[in-house]
């Protein structure tokens, strides 16, 4: 190898040590790279591909082969019990008054918030979250008794009748907007037969069926049935007990898991949990206080929380949640009598019943753009379109739009934001009167999007005026005096879901909120002995087990309103039960509240009944029951027990302690503390489900837990390898190992070089590859981990095609062991080592491409992230380094495509394709114009294909056609045109391998003009630039007699005009197909008679973007064009 450098050197480049070492990076750099490269998981194939069943075993542990292990194969290890797995997803359901959302976080990806923006009716548009209206109808044929269908969310036209705020009739407390009607809606769910529970539980159905569809498509269904999915659920700060218990109702019915599985947290938190994390750490301080407002549609909620501590960020709540109906909704309805004063009655009436669409229209400019970016200071006037409606200068309409002045929006908005200011001065001036510190306003939610309303809050606590809208920063903040200190007002830029994330994080890293406030007296009412002092002589009765005057009906409160509550430090009721012999042991007790400052000593009409406690004390053991004996001889039995009552954020949650021992355990399907009753639990029983307890193989006890799981492990397999007979003298296994890697090596010089990836054809003996030789240059340079890996990896290749699968298979499987070892063992000078076999084992899985598996892309993403870490954008590259990287640069290229037009992408995908590129020359090089027999085509071409798979975009993208965009593909499309690849002057390839070599550069820069002309500027089949490029590549193709490159061939394929076109294709494939029988080759012989038979089938011409989709994204992961 000749390492040459430029100046301008690589972080791999070791100035000591100037042999071919692969070399080093150093200081914070090395570091953070072994450090990344201890997280890379190497791919566990989940299929049931033969080819990799015998090598899932190897990827836990290895260790490097003994004497015994190099001559007769792999030792089998013991099998290791593994720990239960953790992993799961947590699903947060903002089920708002207007509009929900879900996100949705798999724990093992923390970072990787992802929330649903697709829904049923949305026709493709996008959307953080989907309307909260349900409605119900019965089908024309339907029999009597028949379900209604259901219709939600986007399915609606805007002149359809639907259920709206159905969440606000949970609440009996709660009062309803003036546009809604409990009339018409108790009406409407009388007409189906349901009840507000019922619509509130159809509606979450639907919500829970999309969410569960959503994920199975993004992560497949073997791994949504193989993990668990944990439901967070949201709730207004002011919701009744009752009104949250109704909502776990709901959501259980909705298929979201039992009452004790789904976790609740109340809206504002969920909003702090989310917004104080992203605040910056020099915000924040211990003692300051935070005002979450959640402005909403329907409602705004607002909490207080003080900062107790900073790492980890722990809040406790400082003053109890107040709330009110003042949300964004109030403005729709204001601008819509705004609407109906100015044109009349009577043409406004003709307008939504003749004209909808056009009200519609109107409507949604107001909510889009003047509710969130309305601006006084900058809008004098808003053209608000009403297209259609003829000009009326009184009505201010001028050519389909009503003309607005800025006093006219703020007499819409100003009532509904005074309320909203209102209630945040009672939070601040409650909190400093207790000598708070008010240091900051959080404003979440839809409405808290609101320039408008940030604008008026920052007037109503500051003079000082905030920064324009456009140059606000992530937290747009700014200082006002106040008594105690300053008050800011923070504008999250996920406001409209930082409640919805603000769930996902609470299911993830469980409770930062450390007490909260209770917003109302908690007791319990009990019987006690008669005072004649105290009680009146009406209320008294006798008790024949007590035997005394008793009184019933008193009140003990445990919790008074405004108290500290903590999650950690339940609220125990002390009860005493007398039960005589036979009577049932199964006892109810009211949970009671009050809403006033002062509660009463006995119970009132007034007070609220939360919740009934029903107790089965079945489960407690007799001997801790007292007998006891009446003067009268009657016996009884007295037990003193306790109830621990729990306060959550969102929820109550009790458990019955006798002597201070828990005495009732909890079921759940695995199984794990349930009672133990066999053949069926008896909470299963009542619950009515199937006990999946008894019957399961268990994992052994972890430490400290006597507790058992369900195991999902299975056991390894293991298929013992025969070698040949051999005889050995005096010679050790490295000589054994030795010889059969030589043999094996022979055979890679001659027909594996012919046909592995990208080689030439006429491979002789005489002459080794110089791709080929930086290979064996690293396998064999030492014994180094990541040298055999390699050397492994090789092997698998040779065995591969020579079609002898079993021990390919052994070889991947021992090339794995050791890039796993070499990982986690490696040292900065085999970083290049690294990357080479792991691409070598990226290379197997193409060439053994399975469409459902994504090995292929995982080995890949590995070598990519390496690649990201020890390269800088401007590093030059030589000799064999230069060709690792542009092996990699080749493979990013061709993700790239395939992961563009791969519908079902996903976040890690996304990221993945859009990572920086790395290129072994800098922008300007002239050597970036020399084909490079790898790749097929120069690194020119291969960078210009890279920018014009950048400048795709969906026909309906607002950028599709926009003037920048157009620019940039002009500059793309010139470039690319006037490209002149030039073949290297020094070369081994003989006269006719040149000429094929040149040819099929030529045909990537055809490829990619017309890819770029047909996909990113939209120029039909019949364009006059189109056609010509179309032409000159299938006469490119006469001249071929095979090409191994599926990318220009796929392009070239779908633009087939004839049959004469596609016999050509056809011809190629064929020749193609025998050099190369695997993978990519193999899988582009589909996709092109797929493709021709979708456009036959279609009269018309067929959307190329549409046409590339569909074809590359008929298999189960991105298919592989290299």
């Amino acid at each position: 190898m000749s390492p040459g450098r430029e100046t301008n050197r690589s972080p791999l480049h070791d100035r000591r040590n100037p042999s071919p070492r692969y070399h080093a990076i150093e200081g914070a750099a090395s570091r953070a790279l072994w450090e990344e490269m201890q997280n890379l998981a190497l791919p566990v194939r989940t299929s049931a591909s033969r080819r990799n069943q015998e090598s899932r075993s190897y990827f836990t542990s290895y260790t490097p082969p003994s004497s015994t292990e190099a001559i007769n194969g792999p030792v089998r290890e013991p099998v290791r019990e593994q720990p239960p797995m953790t992993d799961r997803l947590i699903v947060g359901v903002d089920f708002g008054t207007t509009f929900s959302g879900v996100a949705a976080v798999y724990t093992s990806t923390p970072d990787d918030v992802e929330i649903i923006k697709t829904w049923p009716g949305g026709n493709g548009i996008t959307s953080d979250k989907v309307p909260t209206e349900i409605t119900y109808s019965f089908p024309p044929d339907a029999s009597p008794g028949a379900e209604p269908t259901v219709k939600w969310g986007f399915q609606f036209k805007p002149d359809e009748s639907r259920l709206r705020c159905i969440k606000l009739f949970l609440d009996r407390a709660q009062k309803l907007p003036f546009y809604v009607s409990p009339l018409d809606t108790a009406a409407q769910l009388k007409k189906f037969n349901k009840n507000v529970v019922d619509a509130v539980s159809d509606y979450l159905t639907q919500i829970y069926r999309h969410t569960m569809d959503t994920l199975t498509r993004r992560y497949g269904e073997s791994f949504m049935a193989s993990t668990k999915v944990e439901f967070v659920l949201t709730c207004p700060a002011v919701w009744s007990d009752t009104a949250k218990n109704t909502t776990l109702q709901a959501a259980e019915r909705a298929g979201m898991g039992s009452r004790s599985e789904i976790q609740m947290i109340s809206e504002p938190e969920a909003a702090a949990v989310y917004t104080l994390k992203a605040i910056q750490p020099n915000h924040l301080n211990i003692g300051d206080n935070f005002i979450v407002c959640d402005a909403g549609g329907g409602t705004v909620d607002l909490i207080a929380y003080k900062i107790i501590s900073l790492k980890p960020l722990r809040v406790e709540e400082s003053a109890v949640g107040t709330g009110g109906l003042c949300g964004s909704a109030f403005l729709n309805y204001r601008f819509e009598e705004h609407v109906r004063t100015r044109l009349g009655q009577a043409r406004f009436d003709e307008m939504k019943t003749k004209k909808g669409k056009t009200w519609q229209m109107g409507l949604r400019y107001f909510e889009e753009f003047v509710k969130r970016n309305f601006n006084e200071d900058e809008h004098q006037e808003i053209n608000v379109p009403f297209p259609g409606l003829p000009d009326d200068e009184d009505a201010g309409l001028d050519s389909g739009f009503m003309v607005m002045s800025a006093e006219q929006i703020k007499e819409i908005f100003e009532p509904v934001v005074k309320e909203v200011c209102d209630l945040v001065q009672g939070q601040v001036e409650g909190l400093r009167a207790k000598g708070g510190i008010v240091s900051g306003i959080v404003l979440v939610g839809g409405f808290g999007q609101s320039d408008y309303l940030y604008r008026r809050l920052k007037s109503h606590f500051s003079s000082a005026a905030p920064p324009p809208y456009s140059e606000r920063p992530t937290h747009a903040t700014a200082s006002a005096s106040q008594d105690g200190g300053s008050i800011e007002v923070m504008q999250p830029v996920y406001a409209w879901t930082a409640v919805v994330r603000g769930a996902v994080l609470r299911g993830l890293e469980g409770n930062m909120v450390i007490s909260r406030k209770s917003r109302m007296h908690y007791g319990t009412s009990f019987a006690t002995v008669y005072d004649e002092e105290k009680h009146s002589v009406s209320e008294r009765y006798w008790s024949p087990l007590w035997e005394r005057w008793m009184v019933s009906d008193r009140m003990q409160w445990h919790i008074a309103k405004g108290e500290a509550l903590s999650p950690l430090s339940p609220i125990a009721f002390h009860y005493t039960r007398n039960f005589r012999p036979g009577q049932s042991l199964i006892v109810t007790d009211d949970l009671i509240a009050c809403d006033a400052d002062e509660p009463p000593a006995a119970h009132t009409r007034d007070l609220i009944n939360v919740c009934t406690l029903t107790t089965d004390l079945n489960a407690v053991p007799r001997s801790l029951f007292t007998r006891l004996t009446t003067t009268r001889g009657v016996e009884f039995d007295n037990l003193d027990f306790t109830l621990e009552m729990i306060v959550d954020s969102a929820g109550l949650g009790f458990e019955l302690k006798v002597d201070g021992v828990r005495q009732v355990q909890a079921c759940t399907e695995q199984k794990i503390a349930c009672d133990k009753t066999l053949p069926h639990c008896r909470n299963c029983v009542k619950k009515g489900r199937q006990c999946l307890g008894y019957g399961l193989k268990l994992s052994w006890p972890r430490k400290g837990d006597e507790r058992r799981s369900a195991s999902s492990r299975k056991e390894h397999f293991i298929i013992p390898i025969r070698t040949k007979d051999a005889i050995f003298i005096n010679a050790t296994s490295d000589d054994v190992r030795g010889s059969q890697d030589n043999a094996l090596a022979r055979y890679d010089e001659t027909s594996f070089g012919e046909v592995w990836l990208t080689r030439q054809p006429n491979f002789n003996m005489a002459r080794l590859d110089p791709f080929l030789a930086s290979h064996f240059r690293m396998s064999f340079q030492d014994d180094s981990l990541p040298s055999l890996a390699s050397r492994y990896a090789i092997s698998a290749l040779s065995y591969q095609h020579l079609a002898m699968d079993k021990t390919a298979v052994m070889h991947q499987t021992r090339a794995i062991r050791a890039l796993q070892s070499a990982i986690e063992t490696a040292v900065p000078s085999e970083c290049m080592q690294l990357m080479a076999a792991s691409m070598l084992l990226n290379i197997y899985e193409t060439l053994n491409f399975d469409t459902s598996d994504l090995s292929w892309s995982i080995f890949f993403c590995g070598t990519k992230r390496l690649a990201n870490y020890v390269t800088k954008t401007d590093d030059t590259f030589f000799g064999d380094e230069a060709l690792i990287i542009d092996w990699i640069f080749y493979h990013d290229v061709m993700y790239k495509f395939s992961i563009r037009h791969w519908i079902e992408k996903n976040k890690d995908q996304i990221m993945l394709a859009s990572q920086r590129k790395v290129l072994s020359k800098a922008v300007f090089s002239p050597e970036r114009q020399t084909i490079v027999p790898i790749l097929g085509c120069s690194l020119e071409l291969l960078d210009l294909l890279c920018q014009a798979v950048d400048t795709v975009y969906e026909p309906g993208d607002p950028d599709y056609q926009s003037e920048s965009h157009l620019k940039l593909v002009r500059s793309l499309e010139i470039r690319l045109k006037y490209l002149q690849q030039r073949q290297s002057t020094v070369s081994s390839l003989d006269g006719l391998e040149m000429k094929q070599e040149a040819t099929v550069a030529e045909l990537y820069r055809l490829s990619a003009l017309i890819y770029l002309l047909r996909m990113a500027k939209g120029e039909p089949d019949n364009s006059k630039n189109v056609v010509p490029l179309v032409d000159q590549a299938y006469e490119l193709l006469d001249q071929l007699v095979y090409c191994e490159r599926p990318w220009p061939l796929f392009v070239i394929a779908l633009e087939a005009r004839s049959e004469e076109h596609r016999m050509r294709m056809l011809r190629v494939l064929e020749k193609s197909l025998e050099r190369r029988p695997l993978g990519p080759m193999r899988l582009v012989n589909k996709m092109i008679p797929d493709a021709w038979t979708q456009q036959d089938l279609r009269e018309s011409s067929i959307d190329p973007f549409t046409l590339y989709g569909m074809i590359i994204s008929r298999h189960r992961v991105p298919p592989c064009f290299t």
